[in-house]
């Protein structure tokens, strides 16, 4: 009868274990959206993220980015050609990205307003503290 017990207990503490290594099943982002607003160093602007009627905006990341090659910028910013270029077209550098802190003034609404100014990255990294944000980038789905 002991021995029933101690395998009993070793195949408890087997699945135990299991199921605390398991990582759980990743869930792809199925409708997952992206909404760009290229800054513009001279004036402010506005960044809207919107979705249809009845659906709710669920936010999955946000953040400004500072470029240092134009080649990462999203084409909509290299239409428009207005980027800091610090480092002018160095691949050496490192993009600088910093989240940002509006996800949760967005989620759960419609319609999203944004009025953007001339932004400058607050940043722990050297090459990146204090310059000029070339984009903000976000992430986000609707949802009913």
């Amino acid at each position: 009868m002991t021995n029933f017990y101690i395998i009993f207990l070793f195949v408890f503490i087997f699945f135990i274990q299991q199921s605390i290594t398991q990582n759980p099943p990743v869930v792809p982002l199925t409708n997952a959206l992206t909404a760009i607003y290229c800054h513009n160093f001279h004036e402010a602007g506005i960044m809207t993220i919107h979705c249809r009627a009845n659906e709710k905006i669920r936010m999955l990341d946000a953040f400004d980015v500072v470029v240092k090659n134009k080649s990462r910028l999203p084409l909509q910013c290299l239409k428009q050609k207005h980027f800091s270029m610090v480092y002018g077209d160095n691949s050496n550098h490192d993009d600088c990205k910093v989240h940002t802190s509006f996800t949760s003034a967005c989620s759960g609404r419609e319609n999203c307003t944004l009025h953007m100014q001339p932004i400058r990255l607050n940043s722990a990294n050297k090459n990146c503290h204090n310059e000029l944000v070339d984009y903000t980038m976000a992430f986000f789905e609707c949802i009913s």
